[in-house]
């Protein structure tokens, strides 16, 4: 997308934020238009090796987000986010730019405004859609997230918007370009309908989800069509002696003559969480893939800070056949909270070397400075057995400082 198509399409939308929806004859209350959004800084120290050698990238992010609601029933809503990147890394990694700009929807909202050996500047629309809702219904068309996903690590019924649990600085996630239809048929219950247009029949994703409650647990049921394959997903969430418990899969078969990969997946995760007394969160979970050692397969990507910014595929959504997370967190006072994080593949897929035991280690201290005020510091250690010897592979640390207005 060039730069004037981007302002031009990001002027039509505050225009029609501005130009009230006469959808209704009479209104329950004033038109509204919302702002907020933040700028943050990150800086990250990537550690190549163990003998010192270090790339660094700065960047600074910004994120705008408009929402108008003229009425009772109608939602205008734009988001973007706009990058500066510079640093070591930009000048000897040829593939930087690209695998920021990785978008692959329907509709090119991003725009390489420098693109340069050590600076790099990126915006992108995330967020454009009109939506109408009623108490017992809602349509959204535009660019949206939608989000089947139950687990926090690891998402099969995902099947839009994959989410990448290593990139910590996404936390809206992406959006999908599509149009999606809700329909509430209790307090507890819904259909939901999305169809997300792609470029060629194998890029369309369209699905059904049905969801309920009974017995004390949120079950949703999954039906569709993935880019050339059946779909067919399950979910629940509820609670075992005080311990959550929550799982989700997803079984996809190709369909003769539109999709590219010839091979079924499935893809299953199950996790549990516990509150304690003193304020110690505590979860853990499994992931199995089917499709864990196959390098074609749809999504697998790894090698060091590849698998952070790699956009994942809900038929693949860590390259190994079995992995497993465990997370802890303590509030150390109402200003300050500390978390650690681990996931273990013991026969992760990592190109060029033997792969067995790939081991992600995930430190995380939060402060809040002052109200709308934050900083983070965030390590990222990835470790695994290599030509029989099990060694360090990459390593970052990163220190975040966020404002929000």
């Amino acid at each position: 997308m060039n730069r004037y198509s981007y302002f031009v399409l990001m002027l039509g939308f505050v225009c029609l934020m501005f130009h009230p929806l006469y959808a209704q004859e009479t209104e329950e209350k004033e038109p509204k238009l919302t702002t907020n959004g933040y700028v943050k800084y990150l800086h990250n120290t990537n550690f190549i090796d163990l003998e010192g050698n270090t790339l660094s990238v700065n960047l600074i992010h910004n994120r705008w987000n408009f929402k108008y609601t003229p009425n009772k029933n109608w939602t205008i809503a734009f988001e973007a986010r706009n990058r500066v990147f510079w640093g070591e890394q930009l000048k000897l990694d040829t593939t930087f730019a690209n695998s920021i700009d990785q978008y692959d929807g329907l509709v090119d909202l991003s725009v390489r405004w420098l693109d340069r050996r050590s600076l790099f500047i990126h915006s992108i629309a995330d967020r454009a859609y009109v939506d109408y809702h009623t108490d017992k219904w809602e349509l959204r068309v535009g660019r949206q997230r939608i989000n089947w996903g139950i687990n926090t690590v690891w998402n099969p019924n995902d099947w839009f918007n994959a989410l990448n649990f290593l990139d910590f600085d996404y936390e809206e996630r992406p959006g999908s370009d599509a149009i999606r239809f809700q329909y509430f048929t209790g307090i507890l219950s819904s259909l939901d309908i999305a169809f997300a247009p792609g470029r060629s029949d194998s890029t369309h994703i369209g699905a059904i989800k049905y969801q309920f409650n009974t017995g004390g647990y949120d079950i949703q049921l999954l039906s569709g069509y993935y880019r050339g394959d059946l779909a067919l997903g399950l979910g629940w969430a509820g609670n075992i002696g005080g311990a959550g418990f929550k799982g989700e899969g997803s079984f996809f078969t190709p369909l003769e003559g539109l999709s590219p990969d010839s091979s079924n997946s499935v893809q299953l995760t199950v996790s549990a969480d516990y509150l304690f007394g003193n304020g110690i969160y505590l979860s853990g979970g499994i992931l199995y893939n089917s499709n864990g050692n196959n390098s074609s397969s749809e999504g697998n990507s790894v090698g060091g800070n590849s698998l952070a910014a790699s956009a994942l595929s809900p038929k693949n959504l860590f390259p190994a056949t079995f992995s497993y997370s465990a997370s802890s967190s303590y509030q150390i006072s109402p200003i300050s909270s500390v978390n650690l994080s681990l996931i273990y593949a013991p026969d992760a897929t990592i190109p060029f070397f033997t792969d067995r035991h790939l081991t992600l280690i995930i430190p995380t201290y939060t402060f809040s400075i002052k109200e709308n005020w934050d900083l983070d510091i965030i390590g990222q250690i990835y470790a695994a057995e290599l030509l029989e010897q099990y060694r360090h592979l990459f390593s970052s640390v990163n220190i975040r400082l966020k404002w929000s207005y």
